[in-house]
C-alpha cells in the first residue's frame, strides 16, 4: 500500500511508526504536521497570527509537492493544526485514496469533530471519545524495547515518575506523591521535564520543586529507571480516559502502576496486584502496601505492540465504519 502520512513528529515515536509501516511492506511518504524550528516556536508563543499564516503556507506547500502522486491511503496523526479547507483540498486532490485519522489527544484537549467529515474512518486512543463519536478505539502502543524486562525484588527505587509538566494539576499530583513517599519511607525517583515558558508559568503561581528540569531524559535512561523500580506513577496532564504512552510502556515492561485513570478497572487485563487505581482525591494511603507487595506474574501484552498498532490502524482503512457506535474497537486482553 502507498501511504501519505501527515502527523505530529512526536519525539521518536512518529519515525518509529514510519519504520514499522515500511517493515510491514508499505511505501510511506511522511510530512511533519507542524513547523518545529526554534523561530517557529517563538512565533507560536509571541506572534500566533504570523505562526498560523506560516503553518497555512507550509501545509499548502506540502499539498502542492504531492499533487500528481498516487496514494492508496492518506493517514493523519492529529489534524487540528491544519485548516479544515486545506484538509478538504487534500481530499479532493486524492479522491481515490482512503482517509484515516488517528488522535492521541482527547476531545477535551483538541476538539476535532469538525474534521471527521473528511475521513473514511477515524480512531482515537480515548475510550469515552470513541463511544461519544462512534469512532474506532485504538489505545497507544509500546516500542519493542519496553517488552521483556524482568523486575527484581531488590529494586533501587520503590516508585519512579518521569513526565512532562504542562499543567498545574500534574505538578500538584507529583508534589503530593513526593510528600507521601517521604512520610511513608518509600524511595521515589522523579524527573519532571518543563519547558522554560511552562516553568515560568508555574513559578508565577508559586509552584516549584527541585525535580522540575529544563531537559528531558533519554529513552535509555527511562528504561534504566524501569529496571531499577518496582512501580511507577501515572497521572496525565489533561483530562482523558485514554491511556498515556508511559502507562502502556510500563505495563508492557512489567511494572506495577499507580494510576488516576479509573477506566482501567473495566479492562480484561486489570489485575489488582499490578494496577492500583486512585480516587479523584489522590488518596495514597494504600500505596505503600501495594508497592511492597509481591510482584505480579508476567503477562502477555503483545496487543499493545507497535506492530499490532500499525496493523490495526492500516486495516481500519478498509473496514467500513458504522455510524453511531464504536467502530473497529480493539479489545486488549
Amino acid at each position: 500500500m502507498h501511504i501519505l502520512f501527515i502527523g505530529i513528529d512526536y519525539y521518536e515515536y512518529t519515525q518509529r511508526i514510519v519504520r514499522e509501516l515500511a517493515r510491514q511492506g508499505h511505501r510511506t511518504t511522511f510530512h511533519s504536521m507542524e513547523l518545529t524550528k526554534r523561530r517557529h516556536k517563538v512565533l507560536k508563543r509571541y506572534a500566533p497570527g504570523r505562526f498560523e499564516a506560516a503553518m497555512r503556507n507550509y501545509h499548502e506547500r506540502i499539498l502542492a509537492s504531492e499533487r500528481g502522486n498516487h496514494y492508496d491511503l492518506v493517514l493523519f496523526l492529529q489534524v487540528h493544526r491544519m485548516a479544515p479547507e486545506i484538509v478538504a483540498d487534500f481530499r479532493s486532490t486524492f479522491p481515490d485514496a482512503r482517509f484515516v485519522l488517528y488522535n492521541w489527544d482527547s476531545l477535551r484537549t483538541h476538539d476535532y469533530r469538525r474534521y471527521t467529515q473528511f475521513f473514511d474512518s477515524f480512531l482515537t486512543f480515548d475510550r469515552e471519545d470513541a463511544q461519544e463519536l462512534g469512532a474506532g478505539y485504538l489505545p497507544l502502543f509500546a516500542l519493542p524495547e519496553y517488552f521483556g524486562h524482568r523486575q527484581n525484588e531488590d529494586a533501587r527505587f520503590d516508585i519512579y515518575f518521569v513526565g512532562t509538566v504542562v499543567s498545574a494539576d500534574r505538578f500538584r499530583a507529583a508534589r503530593a506523591l513526593k510528600r507521601f513517599c517521604k512520610t511513608s519511607g518509600l524511595r521515589l525517583k522523579m524527573h519532571l521535564y518543563c519547558s522554560p515558558a511552562g516553568l515560568l508559568s508555574l513559578l508565577r503561581r508559586g509552584l516549584w520543586m527541585p525535580e522540575l528540569k529544563l531537559r528531558s531524559i533519554s529513552q535509555r535512561q527511562i528504561i534504566q529507571l524501569m529496571q531499577q523500580s518496582r512501580a511507577t506513577f501515572d497521572f496525565p496532564n489533561h483530562r482523558q480516559s485514554g491511556y498515556t504512552m508511559r502507562f502502556i510502556e510500563n505495563l508492557c515492561a512489567g511494572l506495577k502502576i499507580i494510576t488516576s485513570n479509573r477506566v482501567v478497572l473495566e479492562e480484561t487485563f486489570y489485575d489488582a496486584a499490578r494496577l492500583m487505581v486512585l480516587d479523584e482525591h489522590l488518596d495514597f494511603k494504600d500505596v505503600a502496601e501495594f508497592v511492597r507487595g509481591p510482584l505480579p506474574a508476567p503477562a502477555n501484552f503483545s496487543s499493545f505492540s507497535l506492530a499490532s498498532w500499525v496493523s490495526r490502524l492500516v486495516s481500519s482503512a478498509t473496514t467500513p465504519q458504522p455510524p453511531n457506535r464504536v467502530a473497529a474497537t480493539v479489545h486488549i486482553g
